[in-house]
């Protein structure tokens, strides 16, 4: 009898979270480097208009990330992570735009580029983290007609990693990204003293599925 193709493919995964298991537990030093190529899914989202919402398709998505060990369970970590899909416009109500724009669409580039602090918990080689950071998120259309816009962006995340040895390990993870924009700015004096004030929102909510192949040296 012959598994499913997709019980087929989990087997290796499952190999290695077993494998990792049976090792004894693995104590990483702090000056130590982690290098991850990532391989996941993201989700596109949509953003939000007067006359309609741009749709980003899902997708495959890939990435790197370069850890530094600070203490035993701290990590500041660098990842950038690259989704290509597709963004299409589509309007509320086809009477009220621009007819050029209706159906209009364009191949999309979405890459995400950011630091993060990572606290990893447990004592054995199995360590749950929890991860948050800031950074720039960039869209890159392929069509020449629309413009690359650069954005500030956040992030959190969440994920275990399982360490093999003390040169190899695994890393499953889950982030949500968050791109930022601002409104609008001010800066007021009075009686009650004075201040800053900054408008800012969240155009589109993504996130991403992931796993690596940790390399640590």
């Amino acid at each position: 009898m012959s598994l499913p193709r997709g019980m087929r493919r989990a087997i290796p995964v499952v190999g290695l979270f077993l494998l990792g298991l049976a090792q004894p537990a693995v104590s990483q030093q702090k000056g130590s480097i982690e290098i991850t190529p990532t391989f996941g899914y993201q989700w596109g989202g949509s953003v939000q208009g007067y006359e309609g919402e741009v749709d980003v398709d899902d997708g495959a998505q890939y990435g790197l990330i370069l850890g530094y060990r600070v203490q035993k369970e701290l990590v500041v970590e660098f990842f950038w992570s690259y989704l290509p899909s597709r963004a299409q416009f589509e309007p509320y109500y086809l009477t009220s735009v621009d007819p050029d724009l209706v159906g209009a669409s364009t191949d999309l580039g979405t890459h995400y580029f950011q630091l993060n602090a990572l606290y990893e918990m447990g004592r054995g080689k199995t360590k749950p983290f929890l991860g948050a950071g800031a950074g720039i998120v960039m869209f890159s259309p392929e069509n020449s007609k629309y413009e690359t816009n650069v954005y500030a962006a956040m992030n959190f995340s969440g994920g275990v990693k399982i360490y093999l040895s003390e040169k190899l390990g695994l890393r499953l993870q889950g982030r949500l990204l968050m791109p930022l924009y601002v409104t609008g700015g001010g800066f007021y004096v009075g009686t009650g003293g004075t201040g800053v004030s900054v408008g800012a929102g969240v155009p589109i909510v993504q996130g991403d599925l992931s796993a690596g192949l940790m390399i640590i040296i």
